[in-house]
């Protein structure tokens, strides 16, 4: 062997099983050399043995960028979004975690960030780069802080996220909030007749409904009674359903919707109307 091989680092061996042994050895805080190898080895074991012991995200997008294997760009990639993650999480310089969260784009590791960060001002600045109906609602599900959760709760847009919340085993206070955004009778009539939600917020859907009541008739007598023969036809057929309690839950909805209707028209109660009928052919008025 020349003296110039036996001076060469075993990291740039012309045998990549040399190099990849060597790179396996390399202490962890040698990052500008892992990045080097990561970077411009021309054996992808070698590359992928380096940029699994790069710990420093800006090296790891570096070294994304200038991949031509799409499976290690992943790789780095994905490490470098756990290194941002790891930042953002710890105990490190204020800047240097809120700097971490502007670079994380994995919406996982944003709810969890904007959930149990230990700064307010990371948690908002990860619940900012949140976005979707589904990832908020987890924040509302799992903050520890109560201001994150009315924050991600009054983003959500999808009223049956709303309900969701609503009717879920959670904070009160989120709940009401929740419900105080639900236009939606059935929505409603659903939460006030379901015994997961407290009491509390029982009561409040009772009380948005009476109100709604109160403003008058949504609809017509001759809608109202249409709607009434629908709901009759609707309840014969759930005879037929093979899963018991799921017909049991319709004909509850059915029969808080029909009370409702019947305050308007001065029909007789659902069962009565339900002796007297069959689906086809149905009296609604009394008498």
């Amino acid at each position: 062997m020349d003296l110039i091989a036996r001076l060469r680092p075993r990291w740039r061996h012309p045998d990549p099983i040399v190099r990849a042994g060597a790179v396996r050895e390399m202490a962890g805080d040698d990052q500008d050399r892992l990045g080097a190898i990561a970077g411009t080895d021309p054996d992808p074991h070698v590359r992928r043995i380096a940029i699994k012991k790069l710990e420093d995200a800006a090296i790891l997008e570096r070294v994304a960028e200038g991949e031509a294997d799409p499976v290690l760009r992943d790789l780095a990639l994905e490490r470098a979004s756990e290194a941002r993650f790891r930042i953002a999480s710890s105990d490190r310089p204020l800047d240097e975690r809120t700097a971490a969260v502007e670079r994380l784009t994995d919406p996982r590791r944003l709810v969890t960030v904007a959930t149990s960060a230990t700064h307010e001002s990371v948690r908002l600045a990860a619940l900012s780069r949140v976005s979707g109906d589904r990832h908020l609602r987890e924040i509302v599900r799992n903050a520890t802080d109560p201001a994150i959760g009315r924050a991600a709760l009054d983003r959500i847009q999808d009223a049956s996220m709303l309900c969701n919340i609503a009717l879920a085993d959670g904070p009160v206070d989120l709940a009401l909030r929740a419900l105080e955004r639900i236009d939606d009778t059935a929505s409603l009539q659903a939460i006030a007749g379901n015994r997961t939600p407290s009491k509390t917020v029982r009561q409040r859907a009772q009380a948005l409904l009476a109100a709604r009541t109160a403003e008058g008739p949504a609809v017509g007598v001759k809608e109202a009674r249409a709607r009434q023969l629908e709901l009759l036809t609707l309840v014969h057929t759930l005879r037929s359903l093979p899963d018991v309690i799921r017909a049991a839950d319709r004909a509850r909805e059915a029969q808080r919707e029909w009370d409702e209707l019947a305050r308007m028209t001065g029909s007789a109660p659902l069962g009565d109307a339900l002796q007297a009928s069959r689906p086809s052919s149905v009296l609604l008025d009394r008498g």
